[in-house]
């Protein structure tokens, strides 16, 4: 008797609606021992179901359809990590995956119709406004993707892998939450800027208004963070006691820049803003035999060229600029006494 004949038999048994001449033959090849379990691994496959209809009679070639159709609809998210290999019966794995298929057949057979998936990405030195459907406003940065529901439910998720400014809709009876590669924010009505490129391995919240709940995927490691406070999440390593991640207050909202255009340096480590000038510009900026990595400076700029920024403080500290080429520049000597943060 064919595999996918009697695990048709198994869901009409589930729905009470298995011929009593049909259950004896079911009941052999369950007794069979490469089939033994089947019926138990169906059965969990339609608890995740939920109720079904009364009076429903499954449709699994439009179930399968339906199913297939989610899949291609469903964006590409991050990869499978792999798996140990581990030895198996080879029978029973093919009759465990069409039972599967069969039982999200069953369930797609009877939904309303799952919710269409979008995703919206940018390519390299490319940024996109994009509108959610609760209102809430996103603008996404270069090589970054998003990827959300057409239509919210009780929960407005989404996923964001790279960089975006979130301007989230208030909605207290319905929290917005991003996942991402290496963290999750939860929120209710706030702005604020999310950074989380799978390369770089950590994620990045920094608050322009509201209150924001950051931590790992798991939700280990949380802080609360308000209006221009920032937090860094990094990875674990092996062995490694779990530290939680500190809300740090910031004078200026640089993370922003790649939006707003604006650099606003405030009471900062000249050691701290040549990383936020290179993340900026994309260039490399080297502090070489000098003091001045913890002496602070103070200057806005918008728009400026990175030879204007470097060469004010290469004045501001009595330094020597040395370009190396048009993305890699060095800053030899000075020292804090004739900055202008005195």
């Amino acid at each position: 008797m064919s595999v996918d004949k009697n695990l048709h038999r198994i869901i009409q048994r589930l729905q009470g609606k298995l011929p009593e001449e049909e259950t004896a033959d079911l009941n052999q090849w369950l007794s069979e021992p490469d089939n033994a379990s089947v019926e138990n691994e169906l059965n969990k496959v339609w608890s995740m179901t939920g109720s079904y209809k009364a009076g429903f009679e499954p449709d699994l070639e439009k179930g399968f359809s339906r199913f297939k159709s989610s899949i291609a609809q469903t964006p590409e998210e991050t990869p499978i990590r792999p798996i140990k290999r581990q030895s198996f019966n080879w029978r029973m794995a093919a009759s465990i995956a069409l039972l599967i298929g069969v039982g999200l057949a069953v369930y797609y057979s009877f939904q309303p119709g799952q919710p269409e998936m979008m995703a919206i990405s940018t390519n390299p030195g490319e940024k996109k406004e994009i509108g959610l459907p609760d209102g809430s406003r996103v603008i996404l940065n270069e090589d970054s993707k998003l990827i959300f529901p057409a239509q919210f439910g009780d929960q407005r998720e989404v996923r964001l892998v790279g960089e975006a400014y979130f301007s989230v809709a208030e909605d207290p009876q319905h929290p917005f939450v991003i996942d991402c590669p290496n963290g999750h924010v939860e929120v209710l009505g706030t702005a604020f800027n999310l950074r989380a490129y799978p390369e770089e391995e950590f994620a990045e919240v920094e608050v322009e208004s509201g209150k924001v709940m950051f931590s790992r995927p798991n939700g280990d490691d949380s802080v609360v963070l308000e209006s221009k406070q920032m937090a860094i999440l990094e990875p674990l390593n092996e062995g490694q006691e779990v530290v939680a991640i500190e809300a740090v207050d910031i004078p200026a909202l640089n993370a922003q820049s790649w939006r707003t255009n604006r650099l606003d340096f405030r009471r900062l480590k000249m050691e701290t803003i040549v990383q936020i000038i290179e993340r900026y510009y994309g260039a490399k900026v080297e502090l070489v035999n000098t003091e001045i990595g913890s002496c602070t400076f103070n200057s806005r700029y918008e728009r400026e060229k990175l030879e204007t920024v470097l060469s004010e403080i290469e004045q501001g500290f009595n330094a020597k600029l040395k370009k190396i080429n048009k993305e890699h520049y060095q800053i030899i000597g000075g020292n804090c006494r004739t900055s202008n943060d005195q």
